[in-house]
């Protein structure tokens, strides 16, 4: 176990994930595989069982994927976002996912959900985690529109283009 005075005082240095060719696409309010977001639901979510990881990503969501050397998150990860304009009702989901590509399945270890503020860049918060990410195992972030039955969905209909994502997680 780790002991630190404050929650950020566990972490030791920031692991910044910043992909090498621009990750761009579009969030959509209906984004997202419906069957994982139901097994992620507060009833069905097993938080020690592994998903299906899919090769792809669903239609209306954005993926930062980096290979992982071996290291333990300690805290709330930082995403930094380069966005076109954003209705109102435009919400991000985040997931962090831990996913193992031998085995062919991923393990969420981190989430959160946001309002789009006004402008062209934002940064959200993960609601933070420890976890100790495998080498050779992938951080996946995906970024959606909806998270339901976890988090209840927008009242509108909505489309952001995303132009830049970084991850930043803290690590020990």
């Amino acid at each position: 176990p780790f002991t630190a005075p404050t929650p950020d005082a566990l972490a030791k240095r920031p692991l910044i994930l910043s992909p090498t060719s621009p990750v761009t696409g579009t969030v959509t309010a209906d984004a997202g595989d419906p069957a994982i977001a139901k097994k992620l639901g507060p009833l069905g979510l097993n938080a020690c069982t592994p998903l299906p990881a899919p090769a792809l990503p669903a239609a209306g969501t954005v993926v930062l994927e980096a290979p992982s050397a071996g290291f333990t998150l300690a805290g709330a990860g930082e995403v930094a976002v380069e966005h076109g304009p954003a209705t109102a009702s435009a919400q991000l989901v985040l997931r962090l996912w831990d996913v193992n590509t031998k085995a062919g399945t991923q393990l969420l270890i981190d989430r959160s959900v946001s309002r789009f503020p006004a402008g062209k860049t934002a940064t959200f918060h993960l609601n933070g985690n420890a976890w100790k990410f495998a080498k050779g195992h992938l951080v996946r972030l995906e970024l959606l529109g909806r998270d339901g039955p976890a988090f209840r969905p927008s009242n509108g209909s909505f489309k952001v283009q995303i132009k830049s994502v970084t991850l930043t997680l803290p690590t020990r």
